[in-house]
């Protein structure tokens, strides 16, 4: 048997009296490659009769090492530390006691019963490197007096002795005394992460959205003008003109016409109106990573402070800062009512985006007008809208244009009077990223639930990472220290080109089946 491996048959202290297994510093056993801690038949009985007992360390940690071999149960051992050393707990309760110490030991003591089974796991094989490890000194003196391998458990391992119940009752009795002879508040402060939930590092992935490169944006412009040529029929050049009709009865009096589009038409679309779209589908591509990353969730951070003291704080200072190769800021929030809605946009934002649609060829048009008049229906209805008939009491030319700067004009000569308990930027809302901001409140109350106070990290595109700390720190008049948290932050970036998504959306633009900008079946000044 090689010597890679100690068994380390475990006193009931190890499990009782010392730290967990996961925070012990199993260094000392480096010499060998794997540990394996057996817990026997008498460790295993002593736990049992201990876990009984009242609400004290002993029986907790009892109940809480039951706890632990029940989870094991099925494969009867657990491995505490994956490598240098590897260590594995394991229950093995087939091993019994050796027969050889029946006339030296007693075993009716749990002991001596411990001691008679590592005697008889290392007499099955001398080659075994087999130890008792405990911190009683009765059972390692009786272990070596055997001959047999002893070790004691480290004092650092074990836990601080705890303190009794009257020792506690008087601390309790300090603590309350303090309380109520306090006249200072005091601040209990926690952060949440972006999942909203309690964090005491702040470690995620930033994506970046890279821009188009040259060939790619041509490349996609080319389908587009591909798809949207630019159109050179527009339709007949003859004016036109038939009887007009209100589905298959001709209207007495009234005539259509078709008038063809105009030379001054014609050249606005195609000067115009067809390559300034060419060059809004350009502008669209190349800005489409700056509109994905703004359509991107934010790094957004939330301090959550608390008065907890039994005084009120007064002139409270709370100040976020960041500290690092990145910065911060609190954009303008929605109202609570708007929450809802805005988070609806923000999960639609991206599926808004579109590429602009190509502008319609002019193609000539019909029109409605009197056989009698010069005029078509048309301007009839206009001349009639602008008159005074068609305005009376449905339009008020002034609306909208005092009451703004009335409703200025009162919020400057009679200001609303700040809360005294509510929180103000000072000096104002951050509305660019910087490395720190405040907020004061002239009293902030005690017992008062928790304040939060929102926050973005903000990244540069060019930034392949950022690491630093955010800090909350607040400040009172008749606060003797401030109270601050700080929280690690590691960010890393993941780059990702925009090209993609532009496929996406010009694919949809070339596959949109409401588009036809090409000749029509049938001008409109064919005669019927």
């Amino acid at each position: 048997m090689s010597d890679a491996t100690v068994y380390l048959f475990a006193d009931t202290n190890l499990l009782i009296q010392c730290r967990p297994l996961e925070q012990l510093d199993w260094d000392m056993w480096c010499a060998f490659e794997e540990v394996r801690i057996i817990v026997s038949a008498p460790v295993l009985r002593e736990i049992d009769n201990q876990k009984n007992r009242g609400n004290d360390r002993l029986g907790r940690r009892a109940r809480k090492a039951s706890a632990m071999f029940r989870e094991i149960l099925a494969d009867g051992q657990k491995i505490v530390r994956e490598h240098a050393p590897r260590v594995i707990l394991s229950v093995e309760l087939h091993h019994q006691q050796s027969k050889e110490l029946e006339d030296r030991l007693n075993y009716q003591e749990r002991d001596d019963q411990l001691i008679g089974t590592v005697h008889a796991f290392a007499s099955q094989d001398g080659d075994r490197n087999v130890r008792l490890l405990t911190h009683d000194t009765t059972p390692l003196f009786t272990a070596k007096s055997l001959g047999l391998a002893a070790e004691m458990i480290p004092d650092d391992w074990l836990l601080p002795p705890e303190n009794t119940e009257a020792e506690k009752e008087l601390a309790a009795l300090r603590s309350e005394n303090v309380r109520l002879r306090k006249t200072e508040p005091a601040f209990a402060v926690r952060c949440l992460g972006l999942g909203d939930e309690n964090i005491e590092r702040y470690e995620t992935t930033n994506t970046v959205y890279e821009p188009l490169t040259d060939s790619e944006v041509e490349e996609l412009l080319a389908r587009v003008k591909e798809r949207f040529p630019i159109e050179t029929d527009f339709g007949s050049t003859e004016p036109a003109e038939r009887p007009a009709r209100a589905g298959l009865m001709p209207i007495a009096g009234m005539k259509e016409e078709f008038v063809p589009a105009s030379e001054d038409e014609i050249a606005k679309y195609r000067d115009q109106s067809y390559p300034q779209w060419l060059d809004d589908c350009e502008k669209a591509l190349r800005g489409l990573h700056h509109i994905l990353q703004a359509a991107a969730a934010p790094l957004t951070f939330i301090f959550l402070a608390e008065n907890t003291g039994t005084r009120p704080a007064t002139d409270a200072l709370v100040t976020i800062e960041a500290r690092g190769n990145f910065l911060i800021w609190q954009p303008a929030r929605r109202d609570d009512d708007d929450d809802e809605d805005g988070d609806d946009e923000e999960g639609q934002a991206e599926d808004k985006i579109r590429l602009p649609r190509p502008p319609a060829p002019p193609q000539g048009r019909r029109r409605t007008v009197s056989a009698l008049s010069p005029f078509t229906s048309g301007s009839a209805f206009d001349m009639f809208g602008r008159s005074g008939l068609a305005g009376l009491g449905l339009h008020d030319p002034l609306r909208g244009t005092y009451g703004p700067s009335v409703d200025l004009l009162h919020r400057q000569l009679h200001p609303t009077p700040r809360d005294a308990n509510a929180f103000y930027y000072k000096p104002k809302r951050p509305m660019t990223p910087l490395e720190s901001y405040s907020l004061e409140c002239d009293q902030w109350r005690h017992d008062d639930g928790e304040e939060p106070f929102f926050g973005e990290i903000f990244l540069h595109p060019d930034q392949d990472g950022a690491q630093g700390a955010l800090s909350c720190r607040i400040q009172a008049g008749n606060l003797s220290d401030a109270v601050s948290m700080t929280v690690p932050v590691r960010i890393a970036v993941l780059r990702i080109s925009a090209v993609g998504r532009a496929r996406e959306l010009v694919d949809e633009l070339t596959a949109a089946p409401e588009f036809r900008i090409g000749p029509r079946s049938g001008h409109a000044g064919a005669s019927e």
